[in-house]
C-alpha cells in the first residue's frame, strides 16, 4: 500500500525513468528523431525534487504524461492523492488507487452491520 501524489511521482521519476531506458548496454532512446535519454534523465536528476512541478517536469522531458494527476478507480475524478491497494501494477496485477472520500466510504460500508 502507498500513497500517490504528483509530489511522490515527481520524487520517483529519475529512478524510474532509470529502470526504463538504462540497459546494460546504455541508455534506450525512445523515439525519432531519438532524444538522448541520458540527458532526459540528467535534467530531472537536476530538478529541486521538493519544489519541482509537473510543468518543470515537462520542460526538463521535452514532452508530458510521466506525472499526472491521480485518479481514483472508484469514482474516477482526479484528486490530490490516492492510496494505491494491492499488487504493484503491471499488466497482470491486481490493484486499485483509491481517494479518501471512497476510502472513507468503503470503510463506513465495512463496519455498518
Amino acid at each position: 500500500m502507498k500513497l500517490i501524489t504528483v509530489r511522490s511521482q515527481i520524487r520517483g521519476l529519475a529512478d524510474l525513468m532509470e529502470r526504463s531506458w538504462r540497459k546494460p548496454s546504455g541508455w534506450m532512446q525512445i523515439r525519432q528523431p531519438q532524444p538522448d535519454t541520458e540527458k532526459i534523465h540528467a535534467a530531472v536528476a537536476a530538478l529541486d525534487l521538493e519544489t519541482a512541478t509537473k510543468e518543470d517536469v515537462e520542460a526538463a522531458m521535452g514532452f508530458a504524461g510521466w506525472v499526472r494527476e491521480p485518479t481514483c478507480h472508484e469514482c474516477k475524478r482526479e484528486v490530490d492523492a490516492v492510496v494505491q491497494l494491492g499488487e504493484e501494477p503491471d499488466s497482470e496485477s491486481y490493484t486499485a488507487n483509491v481517494c479518501v472520500e471512497c476510502l472513507r466510504k468503503a470503510l463506513e460500508l465495512a463496519v455498518t452491520p
